[in-house]
């Protein structure tokens, strides 16, 4: 995060996002303050959660002020321990809606995470979410789905199905050709209009280079914004690493409202 905080905040201002939801922050040493004066801009507040595995990174969402955001269940609650993951209350305007952003790191020597240990607990998860109306689910789980031979991704699909959920990415999100990132909505909801769209977000480190290898996904959900009574809200999800040798670089999912 300490090389990208600067440029992250032009990318909010420039693209007028509202809510950007950020994964690996590696927030939590003595030059959070610093970071976090450079990250956040004026007219926007920050939530973040501390990782518990030093070895993952932590979560955090940045969102604009006059936005009614409320942390409901998180990472530090200790309950899934095979992702991270902040779930939070969204109100904008009338429209109420619940916001999980999901991460899955990938396994390592470190955390022995293996992705049948992940899909059960993914299972309980979405037990949780039955009862939720307006829920929007961003996630990065380091699963191929372009490959839906992938034994990993047929079961997670069919776990969608049984749960009556749906994800709406049909284009690769990484350089490589994979689909990484989904977003994922109720089948009966309608928050979602039209298909999302992935662009490449032009995020640049400190040195003024290049340091993202995945796309943003940008959708548009039907709810109005505060403010200014326009039906537009933009939001981003950021996987955020300074440790370029052990994680992936930045990604993005915009979801504009």
């Amino acid at each position: 995060m300490n090389n990208k905080a600067l440029s992250i905040a032009d990318l909010v201002t420039s693209r007028n996002i509202d809510i950007l939801a950020l994964t690996e922050t590696w927030l939590g040493t003595s030059i959070d303050a610093q970071v976090l004066s450079e990250l956040v801009p004026p007219g926007y507040e920050i939530l973040r959660v501390a990782s518990r595995d030093k070895h993952c990174g932590g979560v955090a969402v940045l969102f604009r002020e006059g936005l009614v955001l409320n942390i409901i269940q998180s990472t530090k609650d200790g309950i899934f321990t095979q992702f991270e993951h902040m779930e939070l209350s969204v109100k904008a305007g009338k429209t109420q809606i619940r916001l999980c952003i999901i991460y899955r790191p990938p396994r390592s020597g470190q955390n022995r995470f293996k992705a049948t240990m992940f899909l059960d607990k993914w299972s309980n998860y979405l037990d949780r979410l039955t009862t939720i109306h307006q829920e929007v689910i961003i996630t990065d789980l380091n699963f191929h789905f372009d490959d839906p031979t992938d034994i990993n991704v047929r079961r997670f699909t069919g776990q969608l199905d049984a749960y009556g959920l749906v994800q709406h990415v049909t284009g690769a999100t990484h350089i490589r050709g994979h689909m990484l990132d989904v977003i994922i909505t109720r089948e009966s909801s309608s928050i979602i209009k039209g298909s999302p769209s992935i662009v490449d977000p032009c995020l640049y480190d400190s040195r003024g280079k290049d340091s993202g290898d995945h796309f943003a996904i940008q959708v548009r959900l039907d709810c109005a914004k505060p403010q200014h009574n326009k039906k537009e809200i933009v939001l981003f999800l950021c996987q955020i690493s300074s440790r370029t040798s052990n994680h992936l670089p930045p990604y993005y999912v915009q979801v504009a409202l």
